[in-house]
Formats: C-alpha cells, structure tokens, sequence
C-alpha cells in the first residue's frame, strides 16, 4: 500500500511533512473539499513543496507551532494534539490538530499532520470573523486567540491587566466590526498549549 493511499483514507485534511517542515504529500480528496468549503479560488491551492509553517499566523502562533513540530521531531514530544476553534462569521467550528511522527527508525523523517472538524454549528453572524488579519507586530490591532476564539480585552492592551472574552461579550462592551485582526494565545490555552504531552 503506498503512502498516497493512506492519506486518502485519513479523516479530515492529511498531510505529510518532512523534516523541513515541507509538505511532501497531501491527501487531496479532503483538501481539496476543505478549499472549496471554505471560499478557495478558482482552484485548489498547492502546498506540496511549501513549509506547512507559513499556513500559520506569523508572530507568536507560527514560532510556537514551529517549536512544537521541532520538539516531535526530535523526540522531546511525542505527539501535539490541540482542540481548536476555527470560526467563520455565521459558523461556530471546533476542530482538533493532531500531529504524529510517522516512526521509521530512529531518527523521525516525517510528521502526519491531520486536522479534523469535531463540530459546526449555524450562529447568528459574527462581522469581527470576517475582519482582515495582520501580523502581530502592530500594537493597536485586535488579537484572537488562535486555540479558542477569544477575544483581547481592551484592544491593544496586553499587559496583565487585558481579559479576554467571547465575543458576543466583546461587542456587549462596545467593540466594533471595523478592525484588524491578529492571532496568539491567551494564557490559560498558551499553558495547556506547552504542557500538553501525549
């Protein structure tokens, strides 16, 4: 059986990354329904050949994740797997992440990256969903947490001082749709994040 034809049968969106963190294989049946569900163009995007780091917020988000694959690679983690939400303005999604070494000796050679919706459900629309994202550079944007949706309270605050809340409760305290949007972590999800150890 080749390794095509188990990333066909892998559930949710499946791929294969070497240790370079490149996508080498990707099982194209569900990418290809993940692109197209969600808004892709006029065809699906390639990622083979493309680090499967630059899918990920730059700043904090990506330096974590890239950490995190590295600690698989190297033995130091056994596996990530990281309950998420990936909202839309009209949807309310919780996916899991799951990334595995595939064990071929001793050294691990590559990662199965499998991302998988646990749940979706209709809400009314949320605008701030549909705001554009930036960087993390900039200190007056909005931040979301990546892991469970949450929203920084008051914007560009991050000092110990800044809640995050739901945010239904966000626009509850005057928050607006017109924003900027940037992704990171809240510290309780940031912890679980770092402690996690399958």
């Amino acid at each position: 059986m080749l390794v095509q034809d188990l990333l066909e049968a892998i559930d949710g969106v499946a791929l294969l990354i070497d240790r370079g963190l490149v996508v080498r294989q990707v099982g194209w049946r569900n990418w290809n329904s993940f692109w197209v569900k969600n808004g892709g163009g006029a065809g699906p995007a390639s990622v083979v050949g493309n680090a499967v780091i630059d899918f990920f917020t730059e700043g904090e988000v990506r330096d974590t994740y890239n950490k995190l694959f590295c600690e698989v690679f190297a033995r130091k983690r056994r596996s990530i797997q990281v309950d998420y939400r990936c909202d839309s303005p009209t949807l309310r999604r919780s996916m899991r992440l799951a990334v595995t070494p595939v064990d071929t000796g001793e050294e691990v050679q590559y990662l199965l990256y499998q991302s998988t919706i646990l749940s979706v459900e209709q809400r009314p629309a949320i605008p701030l969903f549909d705001a554009p994202a930036v960087g993390s550079s900039q200190p007056a944007i909005l931040k979301i947490c990546s892991i469970c949706a949450k929203v920084q309270w008051p914007p560009g605050n991050s000092g110990p001082e800044a809640e995050w809340l739901e945010p239904q409760e966000y626009y509850r305290r005057g928050g607006g749709d017109v924003a900027l949007l940037s992704h990171g972590f809240c510290f309780p999800c940031y912890q679980a994040l770092e402690a996690e150890q399958n």
